[in-house]
């Protein structure tokens, strides 16, 4: 059974509202006609929450990954449960959350697969991001299908699957290390 929250810091990725569609171009630095992130058509997409019930298995996707390989969700499901987490390099909250992820994949790393979906059209800023956090596990460019795919609403997101791709738990915003670190445990016995 999925346990969806929301916490309390993140960067918008969608509403009908231009209010929230302005917060989510200063926040990010999205703005129509920038080079930064991927642009989100926010005003014409519908509004969902991380409390709907949006789906069971994680929708598959493919992507290419930062050195332009094209990977799919299918490649990495099986083995391990999976930490996919959706960011921004330029989101302040997502850049809060790595060195909080840097130490959670040294501990779970083993027994858990981290994936990152990176939404930035420059792919190069997705690595530098990569290279400064020193993080060793893929990181995915993300692309406007995924979002719609995904529901998204904000990021940081993380959701949380069991090795078959099953969604136990999604937040929607910043954690701190020890609630992220519970929500990894609950990942692990629930697999």
């Amino acid at each position: 059974m999925r346990d969806t929250r929301r916490a309390k810091r993140h960067c918008p990725r969608r509403s009908s509202g231009l209010l929230i569609a302005l917060f989510f171009a200063v926040c990010t630095g999205v703005v129509a006609g920038g080079d930064n992130g991927v642009l989100l058509h926010l005003a014409s997409m519908p509004s969902a929450h991380a409390t709907d019930s949006q789906f069971k298995k994680a929708p598959a996707f493919s992507a290419q990954d930062v050195e332009g390989k094209l990977r799919a969700l299918a490649d990495f499901l099986g083995a391990k449960p999976i930490l996919l987490e959706f960011m921004e390099p330029t989101c302040p909250h997502c850049r809060d959350m790595a060195p909080i992820l840097t130490r959670l994949q040294a501990a779970y790393g083993e027994r858990v697969q981290f994936l990152t979906m990176a939404f930035d059209k420059n792919v190069q800023r997705i690595q530098g991001f990569v290279a400064r956090e020193k993080h060793a596990w893929p990181y995915l460019v993300g692309s406007q299908d995924i979002v719609n795919a995904y529901r998204l609403e904000g990021v940081p997101t993380f959701y949380f699957l069991i090795p078959d791709g099953t969604m136990i738990d999604v937040v929607v915003g910043s954690l701190p290390e020890d609630a992220l670190r519970q929500n990894l445990e609950n990942l692990l016995k629930a697999k």
